[in-house]
């Protein structure tokens, strides 16, 4: 039977496996979260955590997850869209992670109660937290750290582009962009109006005011749908701001 209708690459260099588990750094009273846990591959290498949750959305390769869960009490297997699910408490958050899905995905991971998360990307999809407009966000919640490059020829099947493995430790940044940017789905002004009145004793009057004058243009578009330039503007906008007296718009 072919498990892999999905056309999943599987990591099969048990090296790479083992630098990977070295990288979470779990302790004995840790929660693992895995995400995309394929065939055990990688899970098999967190069993030393107090439990492991195992989630993997191809239904086609539960069998092969079983297997690794026998004789393992602590192991937990979770045949689900992660997207599609609430995201379980983990002390720490690990996973290969498609391209398709990195952008939703990271932008629940920023609001995770977890030590750290590490993650295995596609060198594509690398470049999008380091160019585009994650590259702006990410730093607001996350100090990362580029660990290794990972060879296609470590997978299997083998696919056309390297990998990246990362670390992500989240920080406790309180600022007036990271208040804006937790409100991602909402529009600009409504985010920026609250994070001011709420984060900085405005009134909703002068936080009006201030979208009226410096968000033109952008003001009625929700936060997820900005491009890479009118994000990169309205932070720069948000953090000129933060540096005013607490309870005066900016003239």
């Amino acid at each position: 039977m072919d498990i892999n209708k999905s056309n999943q690459h599987f990591l099969a260099d048990e090296h790479i496996l083992r630098k990977i588990a070295q990288a979470a750094q779990i302790s004995p009273d840790d929660v693992v979260l895995e995400i995309g846990a394929g065939t055990g591959n990688l899970t098999r290498f967190l069993l030393s955590a107090k439990k492991v949750i195992a989630v993997e959305k191809d239904r086609n390769l539960e069998a092969a997850l079983k297997r690794v869960q026998r004789g393992c009490k602590g192991m937990e297997v979770l045949i689900a869209n992660i997207l599609d699910h609430a995201l379980p408490q983990a002390d720490i958050i690990i996973g290969n992670i498609p391209y398709n899905v990195a952008e939703p995905l990271l932008y629940r991971l920023m609001h995770a109660s977890c030590k750290r998360i590490v993650l295995l990307l596609s060198t594509r999809l690398y470049a999008t937290l380091t160019t585009k407009k994650l590259s702006l966000i990410v730093p607001h919640y996350f100090v990362m750290e580029n660990l290794m490059m990972v060879p296609r020829a470590a997978f299997a099947p083998k696919p056309r582009i390297d990998s990246v493995l990362i670390r992500l430790t989240p920080t406790q940044e309180k600022s007036l962009i990271r208040a804006v940017l937790d409100q991602h789905d909402k529009r600009v002004k409504n985010a920026v109006e609250h994070a001011l009145w709420q984060g900085k004793g405005w009134s909703k009057r002068d936080a009006r005011k201030f979208c009226r004058k410096h968000l033109r243009g952008i003001a009625d578009t929700r936060l997820r749908q900005l491009s890479f330039t009118e994000l990169k503007r309205l932070l720069t906008a948000v953090n000129n701001m933060s540096r005013t007296t607490n309870h005066r718009p900016v003239a």
